[in-house]
């Protein structure tokens, strides 16, 4: 006797089954990589970004961008010495000295320890705003400057011209304890000596000063003049 077969009941079936599988959507490799770059650049690293980007403005001679590029990566990193550097020097180059000598002396209140800034502020000084003003600045920085010849001897140089030999003299003697061949800074010396009264001494300065061979024509005439003096 032939067996019955029990009719398949669809809608069991249909319950059971389970549900069809999608393939989940996957980012391209590359964008994930673009992403967690961006998202680990540091501060430091976005104003280093925008310092070669205003860097490569000033070689195209692009001024105003350039300043303005160096700006943006300054408010990064405020620490971006050579950024501040780059931006002051295009200021002066555009004849914005009174803003390139603000943001030098802003730079400074927050960092004195920048002598090359000191020096750069100094000398600007000098030409806008008077002697006494470069001193004031260099002074600041002077702890800082103990062992840098250039910064002592343009320090004297200074003092010298206000009358003030006896600390010229002082600062004088300090960068000639580090650059003795200096012919320069010992012609110095001796003026300052001079003034200050002290014949011996002055002589002696000058001719250091002759023995360096390292003086123009005029100024070696000067200095044989000086010792030619009783």
């Amino acid at each position: 006797m032939p067996t019955s077969t029990r009719p398949t009941d669809h809608s069991t079936l249909s319950t059971d089954m389970p549900p069809p599988q999608t393939e989940p959507s996957i980012p391209p490799t590359g964008t994930i990589a673009i992403k967690k770059q961006a998202k680990q650049l540091t501060p430091a690293q976005l104003a280093q970004n925008e310092y070669l980007r205003a860097l490569s403005l000033a070689q195209q001679g692009d001024r105003a961008a350039a300043i303005t590029g160096f700006d943006q990566a300054l408010s990064l990193d405020p620490q971006l010495h050579q950024a501040r550097l780059m931006m002051v020097g295009l200021l002066i180059e555009s004849k914005r000295v009174v803003e390139a000598e603000r943001r030098l002396e802003e730079s400074l209140t927050d960092n004195p320890k920048q002598i090359d800034f000191a020096m750069l502020l100094a000398r600007l000084q000098v030409e806008h705003d008077g002697v006494s003003a470069s001193i004031a600045t260099l002074m600041r920085s002077l702890p800082f400057a103990a062992n840098q010849a250039d910064y002592q001897a343009f320090l004297a140089a200074l003092l010298q011209r206000t009358g003030q030999n006896d600390q010229a003299i002082e600062h004088y003697t300090i960068a000639l304890k580090q650059n003795p061949q200096s012919g320069l800074w010992w012609m110095g010396l001796g003026i300052s000596e001079k003034a200050a009264k002290h014949p011996n001494a002055a002589h002696t300065a000058f001719a250091r000063a002759k023995a360096t061979n390292s003086l123009s024509p005029d100024l070696q005439a000067f200095v044989d003049q000086q010792l030619q003096q009783p």
